[in-house]
This record gives structure tokens, C-alpha cells and sequence, in this order.
């Protein structure tokens, strides 16, 4: 084994990888936040429908339609906004991390790896 010390990072390359790390995270988040809004969108609409507004339903019916497609608008913007917001923060946060972790490792030391080296198998001839 080969042992090695992490003394620095690149900042950018660590940004890089951690916003696209944060950005599959965001797309999967806002998909399930999608859902969720859709979900509740559908029990809130006939939720508020059936609520008497002192006798107007078409009131009631109108507050539905809104509250439905304010969710569902939401819905759709959780799908784009979730992701990009996570791609800013991850590599924003990746650079401040990698900036830290290089102040700290030029104080105290770095991270020490030990490393096994792998041989390439080269193909067999026929």
C-alpha cells in the first residue's frame, strides 16, 4: 500500500463536481416536490368546493380552480427551479468547502489515503 496525504484541492474542480452532484440531487427533489404539490392540489380543489361560502358555490368553485392551478403551476416550477438552485449551491458550496478544507490542511495536515496500486491486465493474445 502507498500511503499519500491530501494537501490541497482545487477549489473550481471541486465546485464542478459538487454542483453536479447537487443538481441530480435538485432534479430528484423537485420531481418528488412535484409530486407532492400535485397531490395536494388535487385534495385541496374539492376540499374548498365543498366548503359553503356563505351559499355562493360559484365562489367556492372559483377558489378551487385557482388553488388547483396555483399548485400546479408551483408543481412545474419545482421541476426547473429545484435544480438549478441545487447546481448554484453545490458549486458555491464545493468552492467554500475545497478553500477551507485548504486553509485547514496547510495548518494541521492533510487527509492521509492509503492507496493500493492496481496493475492493468493487458488483453490476451489469440
Amino acid at each position: 500500500m502507498v500511503k499519500y496525504e491530501i494537501k490541497h484541492l482545487d477549489p473550481f474542480s471541486v465546485g464542478k463536481v459538487t454542483a453536479v452532484v447537487a443538481g441530480i440531487l435538485g432534479l430528484i427533489n423537485g420531481i418528488l416536490a412535484s409530486l407532492a404539490l400535485q397531490a395536494i392540489g388535487g385534495i385541496i380543489g374539492p376540499l374548498i368546493s365543498s366548503i359553503p361560502l356563505l351559499g355562493a358555490s360559484e365562489a367556492a368553485s372559483g377558489a378551487a380552480s385557482t388553488a388547483s392551478s396555483l399548485l400546479a403551476g408551483l408543481s412545474g416550477a419545482s421541476i426547473i427551479a429545484f435544480p438549478i438552485l441545487s447546481l448554484i449551491i453545490g458549486f458555491l458550496g464545493g468552492i467554500i468547502g475545497a478553500l477551507i478544507y485548504n486553509l485547514t490542511a496547510s495548518v494541521i495536515g492533510g487527509i492521509h489515503a492509503e492507496l493500493n496500486l492496481m496493475e492493468e491486465k493487458k488483453p490476451e493474445k489469440k
